[in-house]
């Protein structure tokens, strides 16, 4: 393997295993420009095509990449999964409502609502109540309690 350096657009060298991500930023290209959007600042991350749409309260960036891509590289740092073609920061979601069939609609901080499909519903609601609540309580033994 060669040390190349990082692209700019988003992604290492020319494998684009994953986000060019640093503590707190994502660097992506946008047009001809170089960006560094904060992580927090992240609403929510759709797929289109070979590229993903990243949201965030004011502005939006189109980059090359792949959905799984930015899932493994954020899931750590607080997002879900609601759907197959998009990614949710849940620290943005407002409120979560049932729908019907196992779908939620999640209110986000910017006023878009996105639904949540069955699929990853399970999951997303579990992140979610870990993500504001924490972890759940323990026993004296380790046990969770009954």
């Amino acid at each position: 393997m060669t040390d190349e350096p990082r692209a700019a657009g988003g992604f290492r060298g020319p494998d684009r295993a994953g986000p060019n991500l640093d503590a707190d930023r994502l660097c992506i290209r946008d047009g001809g420009a170089i960006r560094l959007v904060p992580v927090d600042s992240i609403v929510w991350i759709e797929a289109e095509s070979n590229y993903v749409r990243i949201h965030t309260e004011d502005d939006a960036h189109l980059t090359r990449g792949t959905l799984s891509a930015f899932q493994a590289a954020l899931e750590a740092r607080g997002f879900a999964r609601g759907h197959r073609s998009f990614l949710v920061n849940l620290q943005a979601v407002r409120e979560l409502r049932a729908i019907g069939s196992g779908d939620y609609r999640a209110l986000l901080v910017d006023g878009r609502q996105l639904t949540v499909t069955r699929t990853y519903s399970d999951e997303f609601l579990q992140r979610l109540e870990r993500s504001t609540f924490g972890p759940p309580p323990r026993g004296r033994n380790g046990a969770s309690p009954s």
